[in-house]
C-alpha cells in the first residue's frame, strides 16, 4: 500500500465489489467480495488519520453524525427507501460507507471534552477492538468444531458456544 497509496485500497475496493455483483467468481455467497470495501475503507480512514493534519469542527461533525445515525435508522425501520442507483441502493452498502465515514469523522474531529473516565475506556477499546473480534471469530469457531465433532445438539451447544467463546476472547484478547 505504501506503494500505490490510497489510490490502491479504493480501486481493490472496487474491483473486488465488481467482482461479486456481477457474480464473476462462481460462490454461494458474493458477500466476500462485494463487503470487503468495508475492511478496506476502515484502512484507507486509519491510513488517512494518521496523515490527515486537518480536524473537523465539532458542530460539523455532530451535524454530520446525527444525519448518518437518523438516515440508517430511518432505512432499518422502512421510513425511508434507498434510490436504486448502483453501490448505495442497497441498505448494507449504505450502512457500510455511513459507517466508514463515521468513523473517518469522529478520527478527525475535537472531542476532548469527553469525560476522562469515557475516553480511557473509548482508548483501551479501541486498541483492541480488533485483536478482541479476531479472537472472538477463532473462539466460535473452536466452539462449532467442538459441537460437530461430539455431535451436540439442542441447548447445550449454547452451553458450550457462549462460556468457551467469552472467557477466551478475554483473556487472549484483553
Amino acid at each position: 500500500m505504501r506503494r500505490f497509496g490510497h489510490k490502491a485500497l479504493v480501486i481493490l475496493g472496487a474491483v473486488l465489489f465488481v467482482i461479486g455483483s456481477l457474480q464473476i467468481v462462481p460462490m454461494d455467497s458474493q458477500k466476500v467480495f462485494t463487503m470487503a470495501f468495508s475492511f478496506l475503507g476502515g484502512m484507507l480512514v486509519g491510513s488517512m488519520g494518521t496523515q490527515q493534519k486537518k480536524q473537523i469542527p465539532k458542530t460539523a461533525a455532530l451535524i454530520t453524525l446525527t444525519i448518518l445515525f437518523c438516515s440508517m435508522s430511518m432505512i432499518v425501520n422502512k421510513q425511508i427507501h434507498l434510490p436504486d442507483i448502483p453501490v448505495l441502493g442497497k441498505a448494507w452498502n449504505y450502512f457500510t460507507i455511513a459507517s466508514v465515514l463515521a468513523v473517518f469523522i469522529l478520527y478527525n474531529s475535537d472531542f476532548s471534552r469527553l469525560p476522562k473516565g469515557l475516553k480511557d475506556f473509548m482508548k483501551k477499546y479501541g486498541e483492541i477492538s480488533y485483536s478482541t473480534y479476531l479472537f472472538h471469530e477463532i473462539f466460535v469457531a473452536l466452539s462449532v468444531l467442538f459441537i460437530l465433532k461430539f455431535k451436540v445438539v439442542g441447548f447445550t451447544k449454547l452451553l458450550i458456544t457462549f462460556p468457551i467463546t467469552l472467557v477466551g476472547t478475554y483473556y487472549f484478547a484483553c
